[in-house]
């Protein structure tokens, strides 16, 4: 005997292929977008790290050809040599030479009043004291 259903009976299964479908497309293209997000931000990363190496080896190479113009320019033959021809400094004769006798600062740990007290006190006596 078959029994018919009534229409408040007769409930049919909800179709959810179609949001299945819309989750699983979302997934997907969910994890592409992430892929390709991540090979971009490796090229950026890469590309800044070459950037910053080449500014580097820029850098390096400056500071050594600074170092060799340094050595070139301070180099003692060539002071003396610029020393005479521009600015016509020579050596000086042996009677030439003058000794400057200063006298010797007070003690360190004294402050200022021993510093000014050396400056009182004759250079023999504060010599002979050393």
């Amino acid at each position: 005997m078959s029994r018919y259903l009534h229409y408040g009976e007769y409930q049919p299964a909800p179709n959810r292929s179609g949001w299945l479908m819309a989750a699983i497309i979302l997934l997907i293209m969910g994890l592409m977008f992430g892929y390709v997000w991540q090979k971009v931000s490796l090229s950026r990363q890469l590309a800044s790290i070459d950037s910053l190496s080449q500014c580097n080896r820029n850098i390096s190479e400056r500071v050594r050809s600074l170092e060799m113009e340094r050595q070139q320019l301070s180099f003692r033959g060539r002071v003396e040599q610029l020393a005479a021809s521009q600015l016509g400094m020579v050596y000086p004769e042996k009677d030439q030479i003058v000794a400057l006798i200063q006298p010797p600062r007070g003690n360190r740990n004294g402050g200022w009043s021993s510093n000014l007290a050396g400056v009182f006190i004759p250079a023999a006596v504060a010599w002979g004291r050393q």
